[in-house]
């Protein structure tokens, strides 16, 4: 069965968030992870709190 996350960051220093990316999308990766929408590059429609970015991740569990 697969869940999904939905992780949604407020981004206060975007340097962080590039050092992050580049360690947290390769731990995702090795676990068969896979981000199946936003990302870094994803357009915001409204931003209600502030600047946010988010990633939808499924995660299967057999």
């Amino acid at each position: 069965m697969t869940h999904y996350a939905l992780v949604t960051l407020v981004v206060k220093d975007q340097d962080k968030l590039v050092e992050y990316l580049a360690v947290g999308g390769p731990a995702v990766a090795k676990h068969q992870g896979k981000a199946i929408a936003g990302g870094p590059n994803a357009e915001a429609l409204q931003q209600p709190h502030g600047p946010t970015k988010g990633v939808v991740l499924p995660i299967s569990y057999s």
